[in-house]
Order: C-alpha cells, then sequence, then structure tokens
C-alpha cells in the first residue's frame, strides 16, 4: 500500500466514524487508543504463529532424517534379495530344463499309447464285425459296426489324420461287406418268394418249413439298423434293394431294341410301374409292420415308390428330345404323363409334383413347346369346326332326342360350339392340377386367347338369318355367356386372373370373362336385331296390301253378322305364327324370348307408321282394326300373358280411333288449344292429362294428333 493509499484509508475511516458531527472530535484520543490497542494484539498473535512454525518444521526435518534412513536400509536388504534370488535361479534353472524335457517325453509316450489303444479298438471291432459276418450273425455284426461308426465319428475331430482316415476307411470297408452280405442273402430270400411279383399277385408266399418269413424279417430289420448309420450318405439301402430287381426289368422292357421301347406307348411303361407299385403294396405294408418294430423312421412304401416315379421320369427325360417333331405323338406322351401323375397321386400320400414326372414337362424349354402344341391344336380345331361347308358342327347332338328336353339350351347347342366349350374345359382341367404359378398363368393366358379366336370367328361367318347356321350360332353364343358365367364364380379362374392383373388396379375391378361376356352379348344383339330385321323385310310386302284396305269406307260393326280379320292381314299374321313357330323349334328359350319381344316391337311400330298413321278410318275401320289387333294379341299370348303390353303403340291407336264422339271432339278442342301455345312442353303438357285420363300413354302429340284427324266421320272443330 502506498502513503498515499494511506492516507486515503484514514480520511475514509474518520469520514465514517465522524461524519460532519464536529462535537465527536473529542473521542480521537480513546478512538486512537483503541486503535493501538488492535496494533498489539495483532503483533503479539503474529508472534506466536511464528514460532509454533518453526516448531513444526523442526519436527517435519526430523522426521524426513529418519524416513532417509530407513529407505537406505530397505534399499539394503532388497539388493541382498536380488542377490540371493539370482543365485537360487542359476541353482534350479538346469533342473527345470531337465524336468520340461522329461514332461514331454512323457506325454509322447501317453499320446503313443493312448493312438495304439484307439488303433487296438478299431482294429479289435473290425475283425469281430467280419468276424460275426462270416458267422452270418449280421445284427451282431451291425452292433459291431455301429461302435466302430461312433469312434470314428468322435476322431474326426482329433489332429492325427491318418488315424481318422484309417477308422473312417475300414467304416467304408465294413459297411461294404455288410451292405453285400445283406444284399445277397436278401435277394436270395426275395427270389424265393418270387419277389417282384407278378401281375396279379399281391401277397408272398413263404415257405414256413425254411423258416422264409422269419429270415426276412431278421434280414430287414438288420438292414434297418445298418440304414439308420448311413441314411444320410447312402440313401435308404433297404429301398436300394427292392428297387434293385424292378429297375433291371424296367430296363430290360423299356431301353434297347426291344418291342416295349415304344415311342408311341408311352401308357406301357407309365402302366407297368402303377402295376408294380400296386401289386407290391401289401409286401411293402409286411416290410413297414418290420421296419416300425425296429424303431426305423422310413417310409418304405413311399421310398418304393418314388423310386419307380423316377425311373419313369429318366425315361420320359430320354424320349422327349424323339416327340418334338411329331404333335400327336408329345400329345398323346403330355396326356399320359397327367394321367400317370393323377394316378401317382392317390397312391402317395403328402405327394408333391416337384418329386413327379410332370415337372419334367415344365421346365422352360418343354413347357414352350406343350403350348406352342395346345396353340396349334385349338387353332385348328377352331378353323376346322366352324368350316361353313361341315354340316354336322352345326347340328345339335341332342337333336334326335325326345321333345320333353328341348326347353333345355344343351338340346339347342351346336356341335361345334359345345365341343369347343368341352376342349377348354378338359384344357383347364388339365392345367389346373399345376402347382406352378408361372406355368399355370401361361395356360390360363392361352385359354384366353382361344376364346378370342373361336369367338372372332365366329363374328366372321357370314351366313343368312333363315340358315340352320345362324340359329345354331345363336343358340352357341348363348350357351357360351352361361358356361362363362358360371366360370366366372370358378376359384381357379379367379385365383389366375388375379395373379395375371398383379398390381394392375385398372383390370381387379373386372371379373374374369367379363369382356368375353360383353362381347358375346353384343355379338348376341346384333344377330337378334339381324333376325328381326329380315322378318320385317319379308312382311314389307304383305303390310303394303295391308296399307291398302280401304279403312275409311268399311261397314260398322252392327252391320256385320260375324267380324273377321281383313283379307290383307292373314298374311301378315299367317308369315308372323308360321315363322315364330318355327324359331320356337330351332332357338333355345333365352334367345327365342328376346326374338318375339323384339318382333313384336318391330310389327308394333310397322303396322303403326305404315299403315295406321298412313289411313284414314271410318268407324268400321276403327273397329276392323281393333278387331284385327286383337288377334294379333292372340297370336303372341302363346308367349305371353298380357301380350298387348308388347303393342304400345298399336293399344293406344285403337283407343284413340274408337273413342265415342263427344270424347273426340272435346279432345280435338284440347289440341287446338295446344297448338296456340308457343313452347312444346306446354302444348305436349296440356294434351297429356287429356290423353292419359282415357288411357293413352305412349303416343306422341303429333301421332295422337293425326290419328284424330284420321276419322273421317267425326266433326270438325273449328
Amino acid at each position: 500500500m502506498t502513503p498515499e493509499d494511506g492516507v486515503n484509508a484514514v480520511t475514509e475511516l474518520f469520514d465514517a466514524i465522524f461524519g460532519e458531527d464536529y462535537e465527536c472530535l473529542r473521542n480521537v484520543e480513546c478512538i486512537l487508543e483503541e486503535y493501538i490497542n488492535k496494533k498489539k494484539k495483532l503483533l503479539f498473535t503474529i508472534g506466536e504463529n511464528e514460532k509454533n512454525e518453526v516448531l513444526d518444521l523442526q519436527k517435519t526435518v526430523e522426521t524426513c532424517h529418519i524416513l532417509e534412513e530407513d529407505i537406505t536400509t530397505i534399499a539394503n536388504n532388497l539388493k541382498n534379495v536380488f542377490s540371493l534370488y539370482d543365485n537360487h535361479k542359476h541353482v534350479f534353472s538346469s533342473l527345470l530344463t531337465s524336468l520340461t524335457e522329461l514332461s514331454k517325453e512323457f506325454n509322447h509316450e501317453r499320446n503313443k499309447y493312448l493312438y495304439l489303444l484307439w488303433l487296438k479298438e478299431v482294429d479289435d471291432l473290425s475283425e469281430e464285425t467280419l468276424s460275426c459276418i462270416e458267422k452270418k450273425n449280421f445284427m451282431q455284426a451291425i452292433n459291431s459296426h455301429k461302435k466302430l461308426f461312433i469312434i470314428s465319428s468322435t476322431l474326426q475331430n482329433s489332429s492325427c489324420n491318418n488315424l481318422k482316415t484309417y477308422s473312417y476307411k475300414k467304416c467304408e470297408l465294413l459297411y461294404t461287406e455288410l451292405k453285400a452280405h445283406l444284399s445277397s442273402a436278401l435277394e436270395v430270400v426275395l427270389k424265393s418268394i418270387s419277389y417282384p411279383f407278378a401281375t396279379g399277385v399281391r401277397s408272398p408266399h413263404f415257405n414256413k418249413k425254411d423258416g422264409t418269413e422269419d429270415h426276412l424279417k431278421s434280414l430287414v430289420a438288420s438292414i434297418a439298423q445298418l440304414n439308420s448309420l448311413s441314411s444320410l450318405k447312402y440313401g435308404n439301402l433297404l429301398n436300394e434293394l427292392l428297387v434293385k430287381p424292378i429297375k433291371k426289368r424296367f430296363k430290360y422292357h423299356f431301353y434297347g431294341n426291344r418291342h416295349t421301347n415304344n415311342l408311341d406307348k408311352p401308357e406301357w411303361y407309365y402302366t407297368q410301374v402303377l402295376n408294380w407299385i400296386h401289386d407290391h403294396a401289401s409286401f411293402l405294408d409286411f416290410i413297414q409292420s418290420i421296419l416300425t418294430e425296429n424303431k426305423s423312421s422310413c417310409i418304405i412304401k413311399k421310398e418304393f415308390c418314388l423310386s419307380l416315379i423316377k425311373l419313369c421320369e429318366v425315361k420320359l427325360q430320354s424320349v422327349l428330345s424323339g416327340c418334338y417333331d411329331n404333335d400327336l405323338r408329345l400329345a398323346h406322351l403330355i396326356d399320359e404323363t397327367i394321367l400317370f401323375e393323377k394316378e401317382v397321386q392317390v397312391c402317395i400320400p403328402n405327394y408333391s409334383q416337384h418329386d413327379g414326372c410332370l415337372k419334367v414337362l415344365l421346365t422352360e424349354e418343354n413347357l414352350l413347346l406343350w403350348i406352342g402344341l395346345e396353340k396349334r391344336f385349338g387353332l385348328g380345331f377352331i378353323s376346322d369346326v366352324l368350316r361353313s361347308d361341315n354340316e354336322k358342327s352345326w347340328q345339335s347332338r341332342l337333336n334326335s332326342l325326345l321333345s320333353d328336353y328341348n326347353n333345355s339350351i344343351i338340346y339347342f347347342v351346336p356341335k361345334c360350339v359345345e365341343d369347343f366349350m368341352t376342349l377348354i374345359t378338359v384344357m383347364s382341367d388339365r392345367h389346373r392340377t399345376f402347382k406352378e404359378p408361372v406355368a399355370e398363368a401361361k395356360f390360363f393366358s392361352l385359354l384366353i386367347n382361344l376364346l378370342d379366336a373361336f369367338i372372332n370367328q365366329l363374328k366372321s361367318l357370314c351366313f343368312q338369318p333363315s340358315s340352320p347356321q345362324y340359329f345354331s350360332i345363336m343358340n352357341g353364343v348363348i350357351y357360351m355367356q352361361q358356361v362363362l358365367q358360371e366360370w366366372s364364380t370358378d376359384l381357379y379362374f379367379i385365383q389366375m386372373h388375379a395373379y395375371e392383373c398383379g398390381n394392375n388396379a385398372q383390370n381387379t375391378d373386372k371379373t374374369v370373362f367379363e369382356d368375353h361376356l360383353v362381347s358375346l352379348e353384343s355379338f348376341s344383339k346384333n344377330l337378334v336385331q339381324s333376325l328381326v330385321e329380315h322378318i320385317k323385310h319379308s312382311l314389307q310386302s304383305d303390310v303394303k296390301k295391308y296399307q291398302a284396305e280401304k279403312w275409311h269406307s268399311l261397314p260398322l260393326p252392327k252391320d256385320i253378322l260375324m267380324p273377321s280379320i281383313s283379307p290383307s292381314a292373314c298374311n301378315v299374321f299367317l308369315f308372323v305364327k308360321n315363322y315364330l313357330h318355327s324359331l320356337e323349334q330351332k332357338l333355345c328359350t333365352e334367345i327365342f324370348e328376346r326374338v318375339w319381344k323384339q318382333s313384336a316391337k318391330m310389327l308394333d311400330e310397322m303396322i303403326f307408321y305404315n299403315v295406321v298413321l298412313e289411313s284414314h278410318f271410318n268407324g268400321g275401320g276403327a273397329a276392323q282394326l281393333q278387331y284385327d289387333i286383337n288377334k294379333l294379341y292372340t297370336l303372341f299370348s302363346n308367349y305371353s300373358k298380357r301380350p298387348e303390353t308388347y303393342f304400345k303403340l298399336l293399344k293406344d291407336s285403337c283407343v284413340l280411333l274408337n273413342i265415342l264422339p263427344g270424347t273426340a271432339i272435346l279432345l280435338k278442342q284440347n289440341f287446338k288449344q295446344a297448338d296456340e301455345l308457343k313452347t312444346g312442353e306446354e302444348k305436349e303438357s296440356l294434351v297429356r292429362t287429356s290423353l292419359t285420363d282415357i288411357g293413352i300413354c305412349n303416343l306422341s302429340f303429333s301421332c295422337a294428333h293425326q290419328l284424330l284427324n284420321s276419322r273421317i266421320d267425326w266433326p270438325r272443330v273449328l
């Protein structure tokens, strides 16, 4: 602190104590004395602290001297210990070296001893197994071999490569010996019971005196025990031995220059394999009971069947290339393979197509050939059955049956359409057995293409509406619609459609055959319309004669004793009656109903526009028209309980032409008032109410007005 700082501090102290009160300055001496006492106390305290620090420092120095002496002593002792350690190390190093060498020698001798023990165990078990084989004690031999198998498996984790190889080869050699002796013994027993069995023989004949059955059971049990050790590597030995003689027969008959090796007769080897499976079923059940007693997990019947199917699979692969250039041969081979697969599925539980022959046909190369074959056959079939000169194709198979059946559409379906739908059904039945979605989808696409081709070719045929082929097409189209509607709910087709659509949301809203049904419906409507146009064209000359009747000068009903149909109407009605009756015999109910309804509509419009609107009537003419139309209703009463509902224009015309004169005058007045209105809607509204009151609902304003004016015997309204 500088002198100036000291002066400032004293000044601040005095200001704090005295402030501006000068009277307090008298106490300065007291304050000075107080601060002098405080100074003395501080000096005394500082002196005492310095004395204590000096004493503590002296004690610390003394302690350090003592510790230094102790450290020196410890260091000297440590040097002595290291010296003693070096002396002992030198003494015992030679001893440790000799002990290490002895330990290595001991371990070597011990490993050598254990090696020899393992080797002796392997040799002893091998000799024991061979001895049992020579004595034909197969079960004991298998037990010894099993022990050797366990030892060999244990040694596989060892680093003794020679011992591992030696034990493994011993196991292999003994297995071969056991297999050879058991195979030989089993072959002798199987020959004694005439195995493989001849066709029709389904159970073996055992010689009880020779103990053949017991011997067979013993051999099967032994083979089952041996197979349990080697099945993962060698397969099922028992199945191999059972199939071996059958395999020889199969190769003898169906390979080489034998007459049974015929490319045109695949059913021969398929049938033979199925016969072997059926003929040996009971014997295999007998073998299975022995295996079950010996706690074997083998299902011998399934393995036996799969082995025989494998023979057919290999045979199929070998003959396919010889069928590529012959469609009939290839088609026959495919059909027989599919039939064989269906038969096999019955014989083998949990059978998979991956185990069978069909997988050979579903490989990419063979699948393309198959699809090409189906396509060529389908298109060729369509071209053949739809030939215009093939009259039999357009006839129904059931046309010779009793008429009791003719209400069913089956009675009217032409042979060509029925055969084609049968072809599609057979194709779908054949392909729906596949378990390969890609193959199923390809065949489904082919089926759709064939449907398109058939429908398009039907549409392209040019037959006259009066020809039998034309009626056959009409019936066939209805039949196809019904069949496709049924197929649209079939789960198989729904799944195929979903698979084909995939993620395409636009197609998922459609049903399977929706496009085909729409196309057929449009085609059916066109056929009906063309037929009705043909009827209309045939009636034109007779309708003209009917229009030429003197409707304005006919006698009143009261002047006629017996009313009758107009002579010119007879020809029209007779033609319609005969033609509809003929169509009823040629068309199914559904399509005929469309025809007569549209024919009724056509007649209604034709007579209305060509006769009614073009003529003038008196009271007798109007009554005659009413009488004629009533007879027309009678003609159609065979097809409907209310035929007048299909002749709306003629019905309203007859009502309007035969109203009372007073009513006619009122109507004419309403029409006159309507003519004075500006808008058509107002005219229609005014007249429509009046017409509805008298039961007329279908005539337009202009037609009703024209009809009212066509009655020449009604008074005019000015």
